[in-house]
């Protein structure tokens, strides 16, 4: 993503995670890296309930790598789409 993308992303997070989906709170982030080194972004082990990759995963030369680190980023239970 752009800067720009992410801005308009993070823009519009809260909105739609209160008015939409009915949430108390935002529960959403948008963070910028490298799908292969999702820890150099800040994410945590274990710390993601869902992760979604909209056309990301084929662009990326070591997918292996990829699915390792949502493997690792994702919670117990957690889901990848």
């Amino acid at each position: 993503m752009t800067a720009e993308q992410l801005k308009v992303s993070r823009d519009h997070a809260a909105k739609y995670c209160t008015e939409t989906l009915g949430y108390a709170n935002c529960n959403m982030q948008f963070k910028q890296g490298y799908i292969e080194h999702l820890s150099d972004a800040g994410i945590e082990p274990e710390s993601f309930d869902i992760a979604i990759s909209n056309c990301v995963i084929n662009l990326s030369p070591d997918k292996p790598s990829v699915l390792r680190e949502v493997h690792r980023a994702l919670a117990p239970g957690g889901e990848f789409y």
